[in-house]
């Protein structure tokens, strides 16, 4: 790029043209962000710069900005200074750069309205104490732009007041269930807010029976609690989800055998442990014995389908217990599973072969004798 002298800067920058001044801004921004200067140079682009944040016309500042919010070495009173302008100044820098510190975003988000809010919560990385900031502004726009941003890290904390806050926003609630990790101890509620407002528009829309309606939205709920579990859940967080399951009475047979088809053990093993009021690693020792005092005893003890602890047993002698799952796992599994349900369950996917599973057992028979968990049960 050509080196501009102060006289051509001087004269430059009392054009009366707006287009020749944004011309300049983003011609001095390219210099200055080279760092490929002397140091005569670099002082009179830091003036030049740091004029033009106070040119009166927007189109010139709006320039200034484009050409600099990508600059990393960006000076932080700079970036201020652009964060405090008008919003459509504003918001291109917030959104992009990475030059502010958490608390000037936390500053800019309690001072600043909606377009500057959704700007912080649309960043590629938003940070726990910013997103706590973001939720306290109780905006539903800036809740919904942050729950679609994978980006934001949504801790325990931050999560519980999403759901406090706006679980009578639906679209908010659809969007945090939809996100690729939810904090497990939450995981319960969520879900079972977004599933009352499924029924409540299915039963609305008059296309089905309320039965229908309650055990499609039953099927739902639970895929859509195990899709939340993340694989980095600790063992603590998925024994406290199985304790709110169990005492809300949806720690259900099926929702089990769902988990085993998805390869969701850690969660089985934690259900387990909390039926059968074990510690976890006494659970996984009994689980990891497919013999007939090991896993079989356990299930008979809770009183699980012999369905549940067939395909359980199946798991565990593949290896499907082992942490991610590999697809010759996934594969020797179904192999299992087909070779005694049916070849066709091989092919199917998770969804069609639980359901094929179900609809072959339907008598839910436990493992001995005693009242079975139903698998029908939502």
């Amino acid at each position: 790029m050509d080196r501009l002298t102060k006289a051509d800067v001087e004269r430059l920058m009392a054009s009366p043209s707006p287009d020749v001044r944004a011309e300049l801004a983003v011609r001095i921004a390219g210099l200055w962000g080279d760092r490929d200067l002397s140091p005569n140079e670099a002082k009179l682009a830091d003036e030049i710069i740091r004029a033009m944040l106070r040119d009166v016309d927007v189109s010139v500042r709006k320039a200034l900005c484009e050409a600099l919010k990508d600059d990393p070495k960006l000076p932080r009173d700079v970036a201020m200074k652009l964060a405090n302008d008008i919003d459509d100044i504003a918001v291109p820098i917030l959104n992009t750069s990475l030059v502010f510190a958490e608390a000037d975003l936390i500053e800019l988000v309690r001072a600043r309205a909606e377009p500057v809010q959704i700007a912080i919560a649309s960043r590629a990385q938003v940070t726990p104490p910013v997103c706590d900031a973001l939720i306290e502004t109780r905006n539903e726009n800036v809740a919904l732009s942050l729950m679609r941003n994978d980006g934001a890290m949504l801790d325990e904390v931050v999560g519980a007041k999403v759901i406090d806050f706006f679980s009578g926003a639906e679209m908010v609630m659809e969007a945090m269930a939809e996100r690729r990790e939810v904090p497990a101890r939450l995981t319960e509620r969520l879900v079972a807010i977004v599933a009352e407002n499924m029924r409540r528009r299915l039963r609305k829309s008059g296309q089905m029976s309320d039965d229908q309606a309650d055990e499609l939205v039953a099927w739902s709920r639970e895929r859509s609690l195990l899709d939340l579990i993340s694989p980095q859940a600790t063992d603590n967080e998925l024994l406290d989800l199985s304790e709110q399951l169990m005492r809300r009475e949806r720690l259900t047979a099926r929702l089990m055998l769902r988990a085993v088809c998805c390869g969701k053990m850690r969660f089985f093993e934690a259900a387990i442990a909390r039926l059968a009021d074990l510690d976890l690693p006494a659970a996984r020792a009994l689980i990891q014995d497919t013999g007939p005092h090991g896993l079989r005893s356990l299930c008979a003890a809770i009183e699980l389908p012999e369905l549940v602890y067939d395909v359980a047993r199946f798991a565990v002698r593949v290896g499907y217990t082992s942490p991610g799952v590999e697809a010759e796992l996934r594969a020797r599994f179904r192999q299992a599973i087909g070779a005694k349900f049916g070849e066709e369950i091989v092919s199917l996917d998770d969804e069609a072969m639980l359901r094929r599973l179900i609809d072959i057992r339907t008598d839910a028979t436990p493992v001995q004798s005693g009242a079975p968990l139903r698998l029908v049960q939502g």
